[in-house]
């Protein structure tokens, strides 16, 4: 049922970037970059269509249901993350931030989701390469 989850996400992100009107404003020293949101969904529903796909391929080689459920959470923490965290709307904004204030939030947001999304991935490999030796191993004892 993970794969289920990922098809959900994926659909949800689809939706929100065929109805999204929000920006995600970049502030770098001296430049200003303005990404919509119907990018980034889009970008990340193909990401996780891929990892729907790479599930469905695979899954009779995987060790664990339970590692594929605690990366299939981890990414959807990482979106909450991402969509939670995030202001979009300058009402959302109580005052204007310095660049120190907004980019040590930035930084610390960055640093988490890079670390949620290393060992997501790391836990996906794991599951995937033991799976894979002790389904060969098997299929060794057996010949």
């Amino acid at each position: 049922m993970p794969c289920g989850l990922l098809l959900v996400m994926a659909l949800l992100l689809l939706v929100h970037a065929v109805f999204s009107t929000d920006t995600f404003d970049i502030h770098t020293h001296d430049s200003y970059f303005i990404i919509h949101w119907r990018y980034i969904d889009i970008i990340l529903a193909a990401g996780i269509l891929w990892m729907w796909i790479l599930y469905r391929i695979l899954e009779n080689f995987l060790l664990s249901r339970s590692f594929t459920w605690a990366h299939v959470i981890s990414l959807a923490i990482l979106l909450a993350m991402l969509y939670l965290l995030i202001p979009t709307h300058p009402d959302t904004i109580s005052r204007p931030k310095t660049y120190c204030e907004t980019g040590h939030s930035i930084s610390l947001l960055a640093g988490s989701a890079a670390i949620i999304l290393i060992l997501a991935h790391a836990l996906f490999a794991i599951n995937l390469i033991v799976g894979v030796t002790r389904k060969f191993a098997s299929l060794a004892k057996k010949a």
